[in-house]
């Protein structure tokens, strides 16, 4: 499987084993999940964070596709809208001060906050004096 155990069993998955990896997390979260089990669950491609794997994933698609793909790479892969407004929604985040430094640091390096062309033209909206 893909490591990805959700913490509300869905079809198929076992009651006690959700409750288990949503257990795993937390300690992961809290610090008090022991090194060596850490490890164990790791090399076995468990998921610690579905929130941070997911990011992480994003990121490394569209970075691949934007090496890819050049310039309108969105339209090149699969899911390219949904990546492009990923993106998108990381600018905005990194804009307003919500992005965490660690992940602003890694779309920098990848080009992802710079001039990276997402389909639309650079338009000057004025709010209040602002451009």
């Amino acid at each position: 499987g893909n490591g990805v155990i959700p913490a509300v069993p869905g079809e198929g998955l076992d009651r006690g084993l959700c409750h288990w990896a949503s257990l795993q997390r937390l300690k992961y979260r809290k610090g008090s999940l022991a090194t060596h089990r850490e490890k164990l669950l790791r090399e076995a491609g468990f998921a610690m964070s579905h929130v941070s794997d997911r990011w992480d994933q994003r990121l490394e698609r569209v970075a691949s596709a934007v090496r890819l793909g050049g310039e309108e790479w969105w339209k090149r892969v699969e899911s390219g809208e949904e990546l492009r407004a990923w993106v998108l929604r990381q600018r905005l985040c990194a804009r307003n001060g919500s992005l965490r430094q660690e992940r602003r640091e890694r779309l920098s390096r990848e080009g992802l906050l710079g001039d990276i062309r997402l389909g639309y033209r650079n338009r000057t909206r004025t709010n209040k004096g602002r451009i």
